[in-house]
């Protein structure tokens, strides 16, 4: 672009009047139109003096502002001249103080104070000519004297005269073309200036016969500083005293570069743009106007405007004026019996009421075409007040109805400008009101017939609920199509593509097959497993905090979190078949939900030390530089980021390189052994704490002295690996999630395990004589609904007690037989002769029969006995069937809590805070007491101690679970937490362990029972705030998430492309950009 063009741009940036910028920042909120200086000319005459038709437009600028506005209303209102000071435009120059106040403007803040330095008087010189004196110069950018219009500029270092060089500027023709307003049609290169390459602008042609813009000539001799250069297009030498306007040098190019045509961007004619020459542009008004630049000089909404339907009445001849005319009468202030003499014989009685007579129309018509403003279409009376405003409309010979499409559009723009006048400019609020006054019915079939009673869908929240609802894109189309049906339109699939894509324009995912371990019955094997992830974890960090920060999004959280400060969480988790690693920018205000966690890595693989290890060894190192680097916020704040690692302990035992919680030192805070755990800390030895330098030495020593024998781990603190994240131990958050329930799930076991041996003693009284006694009642007793649970435990011992009774039986007949074989024996070996060979071969023959029966009713006997104990070792009472421990179920049902069907029956942690309010806590503890009284009240016979034992444990179970729901409550809030806070939490995790020790003696203490009472109000004082705010519950919920998406890639066949289908997904619904989407349900009341 040209030097005089960029000057051009500049000056429409300020006042014609004020040089003040045109709209100020609360403007351009409000989007209030350019003021045009050729709106208003006969104002700007009467208020400044200034004819703006001699304006240039590569001088002076078009348009002003609304403070000269307001003063042009206090002239015209009272009468009285605006006090305001002229600035003076000069023609543009290499030091341009008038570019300078516009790019000073563009780039904002506050105008640097002018400071005056004082410097040494200097002797006066005697003012500079505006010729140039061979051998000496001028200083550049000052003026010569009397330089009133601008025309004196700098003098070049060397010998190009640039003043007189300037002074051929006034011989030019102005022709300006505004490229707002009219666009080139032509495609020629003839009429472009070879330097600018745009259409020439002020041509002047040189002795070579090329033809250039003014001020790109003038640029090219101030930059060789010298009076010749050579021709840019030939080369040859070009002198400046040879350079004349193109309109006397070339009269015939210039014509035909007058004839240039433009068309109108505004202006149509038969629904094709209006075309217009060159020289027509400067004196070509837009109809219909361009309303964003209009601005109507007319009363305000208090006065009302009159809009009076004229006739165009044939031009009658009007007599010469008298020599001295009075001014036009004021309707509210007429002296009585004052007459205008109008024509020769014709008077005009002010004071007279009726109806005008022909003469009195014949003068009211001649004033009112005088009056008449054709370029605003109205018609203004002065009065004592404000002055009375008319409006120009055309009578109708048509209805609307009626008329073509031609005259259609004439009606709308009157009644446009109308609407305008009478709101003054609040078109679209004055078009609502009117809207409003229609009834609904016929407002609604007039949208109907107009077909503008569809529904449009702002952009993005297709998207949105594509993937909150779990949609593929087909699904997408099918419901556009039907939303279109009922005349609710959306986004097309293109533009929601678009939006996706510029959500992810900073964030590069990648997918590939990777070998993974996989371990099955035959043993552990390497398969290739699919596994997406994002490239760079620092981008994707620094992309988010980004977006949230435009979105207003992050949170200091009442100055907890340093204000130098950003702090950024890394999760992982194995769950729904698949592992994923994800951060979370802590600070939000919900910095631990599912919204909040953005994967950005996932395999479908088990958790195994290699699997995770080959998978996310690429973010060791952007963690280790997050960890050092800084941020900058989108207003230039620098934060320094500081990073968390969260997860399940098994997976904090992994990353950090221990072998968990089975170790003989299995903290990953402190090197404590299992035995000490076991004793109150007042009790047990000082144990060192864990760090990064100390894991990296039990390494190196467990590699060198232990030869990495994983058998001799216990002698080096149980670390087998290096730490695979650069995250210091005391940013690692101790899992609180996993601690609630696993604790919670170890007492609930302990209760379960008392009331079974309960139901143990029931049983056994129940078959040890009590259902044997005449006087009960067999079949009651065991359909009893709390009894009915131990009938197969009854049946067995009956059946193992009918197979001890046989082999009872066989034991007798053993012995009957073993009686007859002796005496068998006996009579065979008297040492008599037997006299009959016969009678001797029968004896024998006797006595192996009875030694084969023998054998075979002990073969018999121990069948029975080996029988008999199987049975009783099968009859064993589960905690289902047992009368007591079966109520607990009963409980979490009345609760509305179910335990999982797999990790053990574990429960989640919802359903944990539920079970820990007081009123479940008692329901749960007092069951067994309330059924085991039941039972002795009822039935006779039953022991009393089963009631005295179930009281007991209700007492005891009632205070170990309140003491933990105490603890409980505290530590798992994600709220800032005060000093006094944590010490009530000490206070209560203190009582709940010396509780558990004296009540449980022979219970063990597992290692998130240490970690509750040894690290995690360490870590909550450091931190100030709850194992909520660090914890691992975001990436926990994130699985139901992934799993909702992959039920919109089945029909992707690659599993690689399927798991970055997946990816992608879940990145763009984690956005902070992102928006619209499924609302969450509201709760019932």
């Amino acid at each position: 672009m040209s030097l005089l063009k960029v000057h051009i741009e500049n000056i429409r940036k300020l006042c014609r009047f004020c040089a003040d910028p045109v709209l100020t920042k609360v403007h351009k909120q409000r989007k209030r139109p350019l003021l045009r200086c050729i709106d208003f000319t006969q104002a700007i005459k009467d208020t400044w003096g200034i004819n703006i038709e001699l304006d240039k437009s590569y001088r002076h600028p078009p348009f002003f502002c609304y403070k000269c506005r307001s003063k042009m209303s206090n002239w015209a209102e009272c009468g009285s001249k605006a006090v305001h000071s002229k600035e003076m435009w000069y023609n543009h120059k290499l030091s341009c103080k008038h570019c300078e106040k516009a790019e000073q403007i563009s780039k904002g803040g506050r105008p640097k104070k002018k400071v005056v330095k004082k410097s040494r008087t200097k002797k006066p010189t005697a003012p500079p000519t505006s010729s140039h004196t061979p051998g000496k110069s001028m200083s550049p950018g000052k003026q010569t004297p009397g330089d009133s219009d601008g025309t004196g500029a700098s003098c070049s270092v060397q010998s190009f005269d640039q003043s007189s060089f300037l002074k051929l500027q006034d011989d030019l023709e102005d022709y300006p073309f505004d490229e707002d307003r009219f666009s080139e049609c032509t495609q020629s290169e003839a009429y472009k200036c070879p330097i600018c390459k745009s259409i020439l602008y002020l041509p002047v042609i040189t002795n070579c016969e090329h033809i250039f813009c003014f001020m790109c000539l003038q640029q090219t001799f101030a930059q060789t500083d010298t009076s010749t250069i050579k021709c840019p297009e030939c080369n040859q030498q070009v002198s400046q005293g040879a350079v004349i306007p193109c309109q006397k040098g070339c009269r015939p190019f210039y014509s035909a570069y007058l004839q240039t045509p433009f068309e109108c961007n505004t202006c149509r004619v038969q629904d094709k743009p209006l075309t217009l020459r060159l020289d027509q542009l400067k004196h070509h008004t837009c109809t219909p106007p361009v309303v964003e630049n209009r601005t109507h000089l007319v009363a305000p909404p208090a006065v009302p405007i009159l809009i009076l339907p004229v006739q165009v009445i044939p031009p009658q001849p009007i007599p010469p004026p008298p020599a001295a005319p009075m001014p036009p009468p004021l309707p509210h202030a007429a002296p009585p019996a004052q007459n205008l003499n109008t024509s020769p014989g014709v008077f005009i009685d002010l004071s007279k009421s009726g109806e005008l007579s022909a003469s009195e129309q014949e003068v009211a018509t001649s004033l009112v075409r005088r009056m008449y403003d054709e370029k605003t279409q109205t018609l203004q009376c002065k009065t004592g007040g404000q002055p009375l405003t008319f409006l120009r409309l055309t009578k109708a010979r048509k209805s609307s109805a009626e008329v073509g499409e031609t005259t259609s559009r004439n009606r709308i723009r009157e009644v446009q400008g109308a609407r305008g006048m009478v709101s003054k400019g609040a078109v679209k609020e004055q078009l609502a009101m009117e809207l409003k006054s229609i009834p609904r019915t016929e407002l609604h079939q007039l949208f109907q017939e107009l077909k503008l009673d569809q529904v449009r869908i702002p952009d993005g929240h297709l998207l949105a609920t594509k993937v909150d609802v779990g949609l593929n894109w087909n699904q997408c189309r099918k419901l556009r199509r039907w939303l279109k049906s009922y005349g609710v339109s959306m986004e097309s699939e293109k533009k929601s593509r678009e939006i996706s894509e510029r959500l992810l324009c900073n964030i590069k995912i990648l997918s590939e097959l990777q070998p993974m371990a996989v371990k099955s019955k035959e043993g552990t094997s390497i398969q290739m497993r699919p596994c997406a992830y994002i490239s760079s974890l620092k981008t994707a960090v620094y992309d988010n905090l980004s977006r949230s920060a435009d979105a207003g999004k992050l949170t200091w959280h009442s100055n907890n979190i340093p204000p130098n400060e950003v702090w950024v969480k890394i999760l992982g988790d194995h769950g729904g078949e698949s592992f994923k690693m994800a951060f979370q920018p802590l600070n939000k205000d919900h910095p631990n939900s599912k919204t909040n966690t953005i994967v950005n890595c996932v395999f479908e693989a088990k958790d195994l030390r290699q699997n995770v290890v080959t998978a996310t060894s690429q973010f060791a190192e952007d963690i280790r530089q997050l960890q050092v680097s800084t941020w900058s916020s989108p207003d230039d704040t620098t934060y320094n980021i500081r990073v968390f690692a969260a997860s399940d302990y098994a997976l904090l035992s992994l990353w950090f390189g221990i072998s968990g919680a089975c170790g003989v030192h299995p903290c990953l805070w402190c090197e404590v052994d299992k035995t000490n755990m076991r004793l109150p800390e007042a009790q047990r030895p000082t144990t060192t704490l864990r760090t990064l330098a100390t894991l990296t030495a039990d390494y190196e020593r467990f590699q060198t002295e232990g030869k990495g024998n994983i058998k001799k781990a216990k002698e080096y603190h149980n670390v087998i690996a290096l730490p695979h994240f650069d995250i210091p131990i005391d940013q690692v958050c101790v899992p609180g999630l996993h601690i609630s329930l696993g604790l919670y799930q170890k007492m609930y076991k302990m209760l379960e395990s008392d009331l079974h041996d309960l139901d143990m003693i029931i049983a056994t009284t129940l078959t040890n004589g009590f259902l044997e006694d005449p006087d009960t009642d067999r079949a009651e007793v065991l359909h009893d609904a709390r009894l009915h649970g131990l009938e197969s435990y009854v049946d067995a011992v009956d059946a193992a007690r009918a197979e001890e009774l046989k082999a009872e039986h066989l034991q007798e007949v053993i012995e009957a037989k073993e009686s007859k074989l002796a005496w068998v024996a006996y009579m065979t070996d008297d040492g008599e002769e037997e006299e009959d060979d016969d009678e001797a071969d029968k004896a024998r023959e006797n006595f192996l029969r009875l030694e084969e029966e023998i054998k075979i009713l002990q073969e018999d006997k121990m069948k029975s006995e080996k029988k008999a104990v199987d049975i009783r070792k099968k009859a064993n009472v589960s905690t289902e069937d047992g009368p007591l421990a079966s109520q607990m179920d009963d409980v979490l049902k009345a609760w509305n809590v179910k335990r999982q069907a797999y990790h053990g029956q574990a429960f989640v942690g919802n359903h944990v805070h539920v079970m820990l309010q007081i009123d479940a806590i008692k329901d749960l503890s007092s069951v067994a007491a309330k059924v085991a009284t039941d039972l002795v009240e009822k039935y006779e016979g039953f022991p009393l101690s089963i009631i005295t034992r179930s009281r007991s444990l209700e007492e005891k179970y009632q205070q170990l679970f309140s003491l933990y729901a105490a603890c409980h409550n505290s530590f798992t809030t994600a709220k800032p937490l005060t000093e006094e806070d944590i010490s009530a939490l000490d206070t209560a995790i203190k009582k709940y362990m010396q509780f558990y020790r004296q009540q449980f003696p022979t219970n063990t203490i597992p290692i998130k029972m240490h970690l509750l009472e040894d690290h995690v109000v360490p870590f909550i004082r450091r931190w100030k705030f709850g194992l909520g705010f660090h914890g691992e519950q975001g990436i926990e919920e994130i699985h139901a998430a992934f799993n909702n998406i992959k039920r919109t890639t089945y029909g992707i066949a690659d599993k690689t492309k399927k798991l970055y289908a997946t990816l992608h997904s879940h990145i763009i619904s984690v956005s902070p950009d992102h928006v619209g989407g499924v609302p969450n349900p509201k709760p019932r009341k």
